[in-house]
This record gives structure tokens, sequence and C-alpha cells, in this order.
């Protein structure tokens, strides 16, 4: 293998040392879903689990992961996924 550390290194002229830094991680703000998730935790809506976030249904109290397989789409919430679980709207719906 090749040991970078003793290659030297190109000049590349104009370039200020601050333009020239090894950018691994891009410099992005995160994700929407991230920040909800973060805002959420704090008040128990949201947990972290070894399968990903996993998101309170407000009506049956159940932890379902937090996705659109379980929770329908919601864009004026802050995380993007209603507070009542699929199955839960579902019941709701059948029993009117």
């Amino acid at each position: 293998m090749y040991d970078h550390a003793a290659m030297p290194r190109e000049s590349h002229g104009a370039l200020t040392t601050g333009a020239m830094q090894d950018t691994t991680t891009p410099r992005t703000s995160p994700t929407r879903h991230a920040r909800a998730a973060r805002a959420n935790v704090a008040s128990g809506d949201v947990l972290m689990s070894d399968i990903g976030l996993l998101k309170l249904c407000r009506h049956c109290a159940e932890h379902w992961p937090a996705d659109g397989e379980f929770f329908a789409r919601d864009t004026r919430r802050q995380d993007g996924l209603e507070h009542i679980c699929k199955a839960c709207r579902k019941e709701q719906r059948s029993g009117r």
C-alpha cells in the first residue's frame, strides 16, 4: 500500500491554506428528519433503537419505526409523519 503521508503534496499556486484543507465530511446542515428526530427525542415521541428511529403513536401508545410504512406522511408536521400510526387510523375510519 502507499504511504500517503510520505507522498509530496502538489502546490496549487494562488490557493490559500484554508481553501486547501481536506474536507472529508460535507459542510451542510443536518437533514430535516435528523433535526426533527433530535427535537422529538427530548419530548419522548421518538426513540433510537438498534433498528433505527421509533416514533410513538399517540392513539395506541406503541412505538413503531418512524417511516412511511407505519406512519402516513404529513408535510405540515415537524418530522414529516402523522402522529397516529396507519393501523390506528384505519381502525378509526372503520369504526365510523
